[in-house]
């Protein structure tokens, strides 16, 4: 693999099992290698209520939040629909579990988002459309668990689309 056909993962250090920071040199962590497609800077584009991520090119709601509750995955899919009723353009979706997972920098947590991203009312769980084909009733959702049963689990929403530039 030449090193572009995948993201970066943001991770700049290394770590030993205990979570303690230590060099890099020989470990085969992503902190030593920097392996993967680089980070454009700036990476998010902020326009109006939207923000253009550049390495992606996916296109998210700035309020991370739209629900402003817990839901289960129908009731946010019907939050979408709801939404996109005022637009006329391309439509919003919740993203797939790839799609929530290119916004997260390994090297941070509480969020984990690159640094001085611009989304506003960010929580800790996320619904993807994800969908497991051995149990459709279930749903991976980011991060904790990788399968839920759809309706059983309330989490929050977030939208995106895809953006053409």
């Amino acid at each position: 693999m030449n090193g572009q056909s995948y993201l970066q993962t943001g991770q700049t250090t290394c770590h030993d099992i205990l979570g303690r920071r230590i060099p890099c040199s020989g470990t085969g962590q992503d902190g030593e290698f920097f392996q993967g497609k680089p980070w454009p800077q700036p990476r998010f584009l902020t326009v109006g209520e939207s923000v253009i991520d550049r390495l992606t090119n996916l296109a998210w709601l700035r309020t991370a939040d739209l629900t402003k509750e817990p839901v289960t995955w129908d009731q946010a899919i019907k939050s979408l629909e709801g939404l996109n009723q005022d637009r006329k353009k391309i439509p919003w979706r919740l993203p797939n579990i790839n799609e929530l997972e290119s916004l997260v920098d390994a090297g941070r947590h509480s969020p984990a988002l690159p640094q001085g991203h611009p989304f506003l009312e960010v929580r800790e769980e996320y619904w993807s459309s994800t969908t497991s084909m051995f149990e459709p009733d279930w749903g991976h959702f980011y991060p904790g668990r990788p399968l839920s049963r759809l309706n059983a689990l309330r989490l929050t929403t977030k939208s995106c689309q895809s953006c053409l530039f």
